[in-house]
Formats: structure tokens, sequence, C-alpha cells
């Protein structure tokens, strides 16, 4: 399958391995919100996906920082507060996509 036009470009030579699992696809919409595809079946628990989410942040900021010269400090400080912000909102609003283990 082709990637979609906008997909990030990959260079992951050597660093992924017949033991390596995409766990998540995140998507935005111009004005029409997120679609976000989990393969919750691929880690032990929710609790080490929570693990896996502070380490996105983590690398989130240091991105930030090599792309626009903010320090990784501050923009991690910004994520957070997004966090916090959204997990304030409405849980209902969450539009549920499953997706289940191959095979």
């Amino acid at each position: 399958m082709d990637e979609p036009l906008n997909a990030i470009k990959l260079n992951h030579e050597g660093q992924l391995t017949d033991d390596s699992w995409e766990i998540a696809r995140v998507w935005i919409n111009n004005g029409a919100g997120s679609h976000v595809w989990i393969a919750a079946w691929a880690l032990e628990g929710p609790e080490n996906f929570g693990h896996l989410m502070v380490d996105t942040m983590r690398h989130a900021a240091q991105a930030y920082a090599d792309n626009t010269g903010m320090p990784p400090e501050a923009a991690l400080q910004m994520i957070l507060a997004g966090v916090m912000g959204d997990l304030r909102d409405d849980f209902a609003k969450l539009e549920q996509v499953a997706v289940r283990e191959p095979g």
C-alpha cells in the first residue's frame, strides 16, 4: 500500500527489527479533529501505553526544539499544558476506532 501524501517519511535503517511493532498512528485534519489508531494488543497493558506516551512527549519536545529553537523544557511544559487541558474535556466526545490483533 502506498503511504498517504502527507505521511511522515521514515528513515529507520537499523532501528526496527522483526520484533518492532507500530503502536499508534495519529492524523489531524485541518479544523476537523484527529484520527487515532491504537494497537493495544501489542502492549502488556494501559500503563505501558502511558510510559510510551511520556517517551513520545519527550521526543516531541526535542523535535520542537530542533525545529523552532524553543528550549525543549519549555516545549515539554506546553505539551503537558495541552494534555492536561484536553484531559479535563468530556471523554464522551471520543469516537472509538478499534484496532484488532492481526491474523
